[in-house]
């Protein structure tokens, strides 16, 4: 390897990285941690706030074994001459999404063994890691990427920075992705074409989609609904994930259960009047799904600012509203009345200016209109509950542009 030059092929790893277990280590880790804090946070594990410390602690801020604030030897080619990182190395740390909540949890618990040395450790540690990701060409490079590397890369630039209390920074972040590549990345019929072009095309889909997803649940927290966002072809998260269902398992490189978890969060946010996803699950695995640990995350009051979550708000302040006009002395207009039956989708109007900015949205008992806006811009998207767009269209069904990006719409900075 030091005479010879190596040629990149797609979806083909060198067997030399199997000398080199830390990016599996990293993930494994990530995930301990996690774990261990919500382990902690149940309160039915004592020992879980002095794991997640202690990972924490040894993988990112001991002087000894911690981890340099950059990837500059990520995923690096072999061959004669310097061995440099690539950008798809940016990849290889996406689970510090699990670290930056894994930190969330703790303070919130107001965990003792997350000391205020660890804490101003870790964001040292994470402002460093920000600025490397922001200013290095690697970093940028990958923040160009308008396939998943530029998806993920938003995962942990949103993050951490939440983690480190620059929200206004994370929210641009996010708005930057949905406003740039995410418009290209899904067609109508819910293929992905820069993934299904891949070696590996379904499970690149799926692997997108589950970035897709971290992107929408971290400005969900932030108070925006990404979950209904269009591409420039009219497709949303949904439409990615109902696309999949029908070859997940019935393909060489996608499994149902690899789907499964990005299903099962669909359902929450959007709903399943149909039962199609708890079906999918069912087949997975058993009735025994939601005993699979996703499960916990994929709730709707996950979700608050998901379609699903603001039906059932509408629908409980349209009852209460209801409930109230009934035991008031002056009767309202008959044309100003909200109907409601008191079940989720029977509502047939309601306008609701609780939501960021302002939005109206309308119920059927299969689909709502959902708003969303910030700043410079409003989502109005129609998300079907149901999505009765064809599951099984051709392998493409619309071209891209050919630089992916539209110029007024993709930022020039993370």
């Amino acid at each position: 390897w030091t005479l010879c030059p190596y040629i990149r092929r797609d979806g083909v790893a060198n067997p030399d990285v199997r000398l080199l277990p830390d990016s599996g280590w990293f993930v494994a880790m990530s995930d301990a941690a996690h774990l261990a804090a919500i382990a902690g946070a149940s309160g039915k594990y004592a020992q879980g706030f002095t794991d997640a410390t202690r990972f924490i602690r040894a993988w990112f801020t001991s002087n000894t074994t911690g981890v340099n604030p950059n990837l500059n030897f990520g995923q690096l080619i072999r061959g004669p001459g310097i061995e440099v990182g690539t950008y798809t190395g940016v990849l290889d740390f996406r689970f510090t999404t699990k670290i930056a909540n894994a930190v969330a949890i703790m303070r919130a618990a107001n965990a003792t063994e997350w000391t205020a040395a660890d804490d101003a450790a870790m964001n040292t540690w994470a402002t460093q890691y920000i600025n490397w990701l922001t200013t290095n060409a690697l970093g940028l490079q990958s923040f160009r990427a308008t396939n998943n590397h530029g998806t993920f890369y938003v995962n942990q630039l949103a993050a951490l920075r939440i983690m480190v209390g620059d929200t206004q920074g994370a929210i641009n972040a996010l708005n930057g992705y949905f406003k740039g590549i995410y418009l290209n990345q899904i067609l109508s019929s819910g293929e992905q074409p820069l993934e299904s072009i891949r070696t590996q095309p379904n499970h690149y889909q799926a692997f997108n989609i589950e970035a897709m997803i971290v992107n929408a649940r971290l400005g969900d927290q932030l108070g925006l609904n990404f979950w209904s966002a269009k591409t420039r072809y009219g497709a949303t998260i949904q439409t990615a994930v109902n696309y999949l269902m029908p070859r997940a398992g019935n393909t060489d490189d996608l499994q149902m259960g690899e789907l499964a978890p990005h299903v099962a969060t669909v359902a929450a946010a959007y709903g399943d009047p149909q039962g199609k996803y708890a079906k999918f699950l069912n087949n997975a695995y058993g009735s025994g799904y939601t005993g699979q640990r996703w499960w916990y995350f994929d709730q709707t009051a996950a979700l608050p600012n998901s379609p699903l979550a603001q039906a059932i708000a509408s629908s409980i302040s349209a009852s209460l509203a209801s409930s109230t006009s009934t035991t008031s002395s002056s009767a309202l207009p008959t044309n100003g009345t909200t109907t409601d039956s008191g079940d989720v989708g029977s509502t047939t109007t309601s306008s609701d200016s609780g939501d960021i900015g302002s939005s109206t949205e309308s119920f059927t008992t299969d689909s709502a209109t959902d708003s969303v806006s910030d700043n410079s811009t409003v989502y109005t998207t129609s998300t079907d509950f149901s999505d009765t767009g064809s599951t099984d269209a051709p392998t493409t069904t619309a071209s891209v542009p050919s630089d992916s990006t539209s110029s007024d719409a993709m930022p020039t900075t993370p």
